[in-house]
């Protein structure tokens, strides 16, 4: 599989953003890191969609391959972090849970628009979603 420098590049600052992420969530109660959003998400353009799958596919890559393994939550909140950086403004961490007789899951994703941007859209339709979250703009800076 080739890469090209573009990809190294945002697998390289993903992965900065994914210390910084679990650093910030490490030391920080996350109760007082986010704010439920009421409004709807503002329509992206397919160009920011396909930007900021790029940028959600690099968190990804880092958080596999990458130092550590991050939870989902420290993944959103770089890649949030990523795309606020990049210009494409707007995204959302999303939060939801899967409920069976036996498991409870919870997990956190973002999305930009209407669309899921870090993770396969057939996993997270498995999760009943629960809140529209939003860092505190200290954080995303």
């Amino acid at each position: 599989m080739a890469f090209s420098w573009d990809a190294v590049y945002r697998v390289t600052l993903a992965q900065i953003e994914l210390l910084r992420a679990r650093s910030i969530l490490r030391n920080r109660r996350v109760g007082s890191l986010i704010k439920v959003l009421k409004d709807d998400p503002a329509p992206a353009s397919p160009q920011q969609v396909i930007r900021a799958r790029q940028w959600g596919a690099a968190v990804g890559f880092a958080a596999r391959y990458g130092l550590g393994r991050p939870t989902c939550l420290a993944r959103s909140l770089a890649l949030v972090r990523l795309l606020d950086r990049a210009g494409i403004e707007g995204a959302r961490i999303k939060a939801g849970v899967f409920r069976d007789q036996k498991t409870f899951l919870a997990h956190a994703w973002v999305e930009l628009g209407e669309t899921v941007v870090s993770d396969p859209e057939s996993y997270v339709a498995q999760f009943e979603p629960w809140a529209d979250l939003r860092m505190f703009e200290d954080l995303t800076a």
